[in-house]
């Protein structure tokens, strides 16, 4: 089957040939055949001392010529072996089992001859999937309904969505991107068939060769004379699990190795345990001394000798008389500790050599939101224009506060508009009074549980009609004219963008707006001048108490009647240039609404954790998203940054390039931390002068706080600190973590429930952060 583009028969899968099988195989030997056969070769080529000593077996056993007994040497190296392969084939046989429990889950699939199903490793390219009803609800006291969470279905392929009630369904994709919140996913535009139970699928699937990009997807259906164009938007992908959705329907568009989630999984190369590598390393200086002793003693014999001798039999003697040089009991006793500390150690572990690595760990880098977070947002201050901010959580009751309607300011109302307005949160139909939503934003969802909380905001309701997206709010003390909108258009959120931005009509006064909230450093840009000043302030009042910043703005489009038309062309348009350019000359000069200030709850005793670390001289760095000054605080309340010591800023400025900066703190006195952005640290790994002075930094500093960092620059983050010979553990929960652990010396993944791909990565898995003093201390460094 071509690489570069696909083509699939709708509803026919027997019309499909070429693509791989479903079937999940994590296990590294298939068969107990092949883990007998290809186990034992990788066990006895494992190193060079076990290479070594099963020659030296081999010789003894199968040559006269041994001054030793025959199985000296095979004896005690077969019983390390068979050690080594009962723990090889427990491994592998867990692994076995699980994959097997996957394999045989059922999967409804609908053929032109009505419904059957299959078993899941029995999925092909082409074949209509019918997914089970969920819904997924959040009860008042913040508790997930554990029922409809078992019953969620996993999606066992990627699948194209071709129908679902409502048009489009949500996914819970923790397992793949590490964000808990939900994603929207939708039926291609336009293409409007009867249910596939009801009336057969005829059509052709085209679409681009298979990526591991999440966000990456391209291709048309064409059904009869028409053609639909799709892109990720419309993909359910395989490890995610349906969160709210009725009667789905998808074809199966990718199985098995060309699956996004098992592009993600592919192993790296095998990584190299320092240890093992030193030991490899005596062992072959040793051999190569044997070679030098077989040499010598071989020349004494012959010249000694006055009768003709055999040259390969004499080697042989000497490397058999002097193997001891090796010591054999040495090798044996490390394998033998290795299995049995696998089996007592307080974590899941992948790689064995992993448990004896620890105790050498100088670095750790650690993801931030999910990892050292409880990634439970609690909404704390709304701060308006006109220096005026509302407190809306009590720290010390854990309870919403209720702000009086004679307090609310106009000021106050605008803000809360644009947040009922600026999201794609559904609320769920379960009739209970206190509005239950979800959707694609944690962060939106607790902003909006606040404002019915704090003000009796809410959305009423949000639904697709043929003439778009419509939305309901109810706004207590205010006539119905801002109650009714008409949504025209969603920009969505992006790292690059940092802001997410909708395009709104009043249905009352037909009036249009933009309506733009995100990262304060992307907003700052689009605000009229006058309001810039007062913005920062705001933004910088919150983030000085370590709260996640959101900046709120719009501007109204006086002139909507001469760019309708413009707007329409636009949207006809498939490849979304037209709205990107759209939006590029139209969001200018807005007016700021205010800000809103969310705590991300730290793990508890956190502080004590990095102390733990920090006190036995390892580095503690963080990567975060966050803006520079949340990050600072965050990094302080965890203890990762010095809170009474000096913090070291490094950021291009007029007044100091990045070397007269890195030279100053250097200088600085003890207790320091360090914080850089993204952009910043960018530029100092690329430049060798720089980053032999950032190193430098890094070794005298408490810690090192990164701040707007993306999952590529945790990876080289890592990988800088290992090419400047730190042992380095990466820590991380999501599948935005892979490539950080995979790049360590140490991968520590944290299993969070289903979100368990990182963790998969790892070469050790525990459950929560609190657990890595233990993991390094017990095992590692006292073991």
């Amino acid at each position: 089957m071509s690489r570069e583009r696909r083509i699939v028969t709708l509803g026919e899968s027997a019309a499909n040939k070429g693509f791989c099988t479903n079937r999940l195989q994590t296990a590294e030997y298939e068969s107990h055949t092949s883990l007998l056969f290809y186990g034992l070769i990788s066990c006895i080529f494992s190193s060079v001392a076990s290479v070594y000593f099963f020659t030296v077996g081999l010789l003894q056993m199968l040559t006269p010529w041994s001054p030793t007994g025959k199985f000296t040497t095979m004896a005690p190296y077969a019983c390390n072996k068979v050690f080594e392969m009962g723990s090889l084939f427990w491994f592998n046989n867990k692994k076995r089992k699980d994959d097997n429990k996957v394999n045989s889950c059922t999967v409804n699939v609908i053929t032109r001859d009505g419904r059957t199903t299959k078993r899941r490793r029995d999925l092909v390219v082409g074949d209509v999937v019918h997914l089970e009803e969920a819904n997924k609800f959040v009860h008042e006291d913040g508790e997930t309904d554990v029922a409809a969470h078992e019953e969620r279905q996993e999606i066992p392929a990627d699948l194209l969505l071709i129908y679902a009630e409502g048009r489009n369904v949500f996914l819970d994709m923790s397992s793949l991107t590490g964000e808990k919140d939900s994603v929207q996913r939708k039926v291609p535009n336009g293409l409007a068939i009867k249910c596939p139970s009801v009336e057969p699928l005829y059509g052709v699937l085209y679409t681009q060769a298979p990526n591991p990009d999440l966000d990456a997807f391209q291709g048309d259906v064409r059904i009869g004379t028409h053609k639909y164009d799709c892109n990720y938007e419309n993909i359910l992908l395989a490890g995610s699990y349906l969160f709210k959705g009725k009667d789905v329907y998808g074809v199966v568009i990718a199985t098995g190795k060309d699956t996004k989630i098992r592009m993600k999984q592919k192993h790296s190369s095998r990584k190299s345990w320092s240890l093992q590598w030193r030991l490899n390393i005596v062992a072959s200086i040793t051999l190569a001394l044997l070679l030098l002793f077989i040499a010598l003693g071989t020349s004494g014999s012959l010249g000694l000798s006055n009768t003709h001798a055999d040259l390969f039999a004499l080697m042989t003697t000497y490397f058999l008389l002097f193997n001891g040089l090796i010591a054999q009991t040495l090798q044996f006793t490390l394998d033998f500790v290795r299995g049995v500390q696998s089996w007592h150690i307080d974590a899941e572990v992948k790689h064995i050599c992993a448990i004896e690595q620890l105790g050498l760990v100088q670095a750790v880098v650690f993801d931030k939101t999910g990892t050292l977070t409880q990634n439970k947002l609690e909404p704390q201050v709304w701060s308006v224009t006109g220096d005026q901010s509302y407190q809306i959580h009590d720290v010390v009751c854990g309870q919403p506060i209720v702000i009086a309607p004679n307090s609310i300011t106009r000021q106050l109302r605008e803000l809360l508009l644009g947040i009922c307005l600026n999201n794609t949160v559904m609320r769920s139909k379960d009739g209970s009074v206190r509005p239950q939503y979800f959707g694609t934003s944690a962060d939106e969802v607790a902003l909006l549980d606040s404002a019915f909380s704090s003000v009796g905001y809410f959305i009423e309701n949000r639904y697709v009609e043929r003439d778009g997206e419509k939305l309901e709010l109810h706004i207590p003390d205010e006539s119905p004219i801002n109650t009714h909108w008409d949504i025209l258009h969603v920009y969505k959120y992006t790292s690059k963008k940092g802001m997410m931005t909708v395009l709104v009509r009043n249905s009352s006064t037909q009036k249009v707006y933009l309506y733009s909230k995100g990262s304060p450093e992307m907003v700052y840009p689009y605000l009229r001048v006058q309001d810039r000043d007062e913005a920062r302030q705001q933004v910088e009042s919150l983030a000085r108490r370590g709260l996640r910043v959101l900046l709120y703005a719009y501007v109204e489009l006086e002139n909507w009647a001469d760019i309708e038309e413009q707007f329409k062309r636009a949207k006809e348009l498939s490849d979304g240039v037209a709205m990107s350019s759209f939006r590029k000359n139209y969001l200018r000069d807005l007016t700021a609404l205010g800000a809103t200030g969310t705590e991300d709850q730290l793990h508890p005793h956190l502080k004590e954790t990095m102390q733990s670390l920090q006190q036995a001289g390892i580095i503690a760095l963080m990567c975060t998203g966050d803006v520079k000054l949340t990050a600072e605080n965050i990094g302080k309340n965890c203890g990762i940054l010095p809170p009474g010591g000096t913090v070291v800023d490094i950021h291009e400025n007029p007044d100091a390039t990045l070397f007269v900066q890195l030279e100053d703190a250097i200088r600085q006195p003890a207790p320091k931390g360090v914080l850089v952005g993204k952009e910043h640290l960018m530029k100092i790994l690329e430049d060798k002068t720089l980053s032999k002075m950032f190193f430098g930094l890094v070794k005298t500093s408490h810690g090192v706080v990164t701040y707007r960092a993306h999952p590529k620059l945790k990876a080289q983050l890592t990988s800088f600190l290992m090419k400047n010979n730190l042992i380095t553990c990466s820590v991380g929960d999501g599948a935005n973590d892979i490539d950080m652990i995979k790049q360590a010396n140490i991968g520590v993944g944290i299993k969070d429930g289903e979100n368990s791909h990182a963790a998969a990565s790892a070469d050790l898995a525990i459950k929560r952060v609190g657990e890595l003093p233990s993991l390094i201390f017990n095992y590692g460094k006292q073991n």
